[in-house]
């Protein structure tokens, strides 16, 4: 039952989010044969198709773009599907429309965005995801945005949130099985994903000690959260929880100044003071 008119339009455009996204979508770039054609398009339709659905549970100060994301220490990610970005904490570097630039201090999320994955392209993801999300420790020590004087500490409190959406796995993938695509250590599980969003199946995220579903793979600085799985049902209310945690990540992570100083080559200079 339906509680009110905003739960009635997030139904629909939830539905018509998964209607898009896994029948759509596909129809629009499969010949007669049911082969995919134009591949690349079709990727980049999917992305705009879930870059419209998060664009909807997001205050206007976040952005959506693809692109590159950059740190003062020169450090450059490989291109990312979709990055969401504070608007109001950096500029966005564009060259051209095929490269954007996104620094390190205004990203507040990755998401990678699959159709059909296989276990070895599910272990690509998530690599990929770890080693951006590695990026956001080059802000440690940084000035947070609006608070002077007080600083960051981002080893292990405030990670960069990183998702996957896919339309289903190709394989079964049994919950005690994703620790196989880390290293057994306290540091590797900071840099586990968040959510695992799968349109047909569900979305995979993690219990706390209390048994209560978190986006977060672990509690403090060292209690690992176990892995959990909610079931998509008929209202898609698996699509409704990931969209939930991921707004609510994005609003609480830690905002830092930016300093366009910080990405520059450090520069002796002469200094002219009034006598």
């Amino acid at each position: 039952m339906v509680k009110n008119k905003l739960e009635s339009i997030y139904k629909l455009k939830i539905q018509q989010f998964v209607y898009e996204f896994s029948t759509w979508s596909k129809n629009q770039y499969m010949d007669q044969e049911g082969n995919l054609i134009h591949a690349g398009e079709f990727g980049m339709m999917r992305e705009e198709i879930v870059k419209k659905i998060i664009a909807t549970v997001l205050p206007e100060r976040y952005g959506i773009g693809t692109g590159f994301i950059i740190t003062p220490c020169n450090q450059v990610s490989t291109q990312c599907d979709l990055i969401v970005y504070d608007k109001f904490s950096a500029p966005t570097l564009c060259i051209n429309d095929s490269y954007r630039f996104y620094p390190i201090d205004c990203v507040v999320a990755v998401i990678e965005v699959k159709s059909n994955i296989s276990k070895s392209e599910l272990k690509q993801a998530l690599i990929k995801l770890k080693k951006i999300k590695k990026l956001r420790m080059s802000l440690n020590g940084r000035p947070k945005k609006g608070c002077e004087g007080l600083q960051t500490n981002l080893d292990s409190e405030d990670r960069l949130p990183t998702f996957l959406i896919c339309n289903k796995f190709t394989f079964e993938m049994p919950l005690n099985k994703f620790s196989d695509f880390y290293e057994n250590n306290k540091d590797e599980m900071f840099l586990m994903h968040n959510m695992i969003l799968s349109v047909e199946e569900g979305v995979y995220l993690y219990s706390d000690k209390t048994q209560c579903t978190t986006a977060e793979s672990i509690y403090g600085h060292n209690i690992v959260n176990k892995n959990a799985f909610i079931s998509k049902d008929d209202d898609n209310y698996h699509i409704t929880i990931f969209l939930n945690k991921l707004a609510l990540l994005v609003r609480n992570i830690t905002k830092v100044e930016f300093e366009i100083e910080k990405y520059s080559a450090t520069k002796d200079y002469k200094i002219d003071i009034q006598d």
